[in-house]
């Protein structure tokens, strides 16, 4: 069977979607659903992931919240912010995928 290109990217975005919640899934299974003892990157993959059409930084904060994040104890630096820059940081090592202020993850290149 022949699929056009965007056809191929497509069920690529799904792919990887389909790959990060699996990851996230694996991550949690035993455990409870809370975000405490999670790193700040692996909260926000875990928050995407769950999201299949991406968040903003504000919205991925707010469910971090939601879900007991507690890795900014401690820290001057406000989560919004520290979330901000960190999903700017995973944009730029091509981690994740950007447009219009919405994060997702970037689907993996077979």
């Amino acid at each position: 069977m022949k699929l056009s290109r965007t056809a191929r990217l497509d069920l690529g975005r799904e792919r990887e979607l389909l790959r990060v919640q699996i990851e996230a899934i694996e991550m949690v299974l035993g455990e409870n659903s809370s975000l405490e003892d999670f790193s700040l990157r692996d909260a926000i993959r875990k928050v995407l992931a769950e999201s299949p059409r991406g968040l903003k930084p504000m919205a991925v904060t707010q469910k971090m919240d939601e879900s007991g994040f507690t890795g900014n104890i401690g820290t001057k630096t406000s989560l919004l912010t520290r979330v901000r820059n960190e999903m700017w940081r995973m944009a730029q090592t091509g981690e994740l995928v950007s447009e219009r202020g919405v994060y997702c993850p970037r689907p993996r290149v077979a």
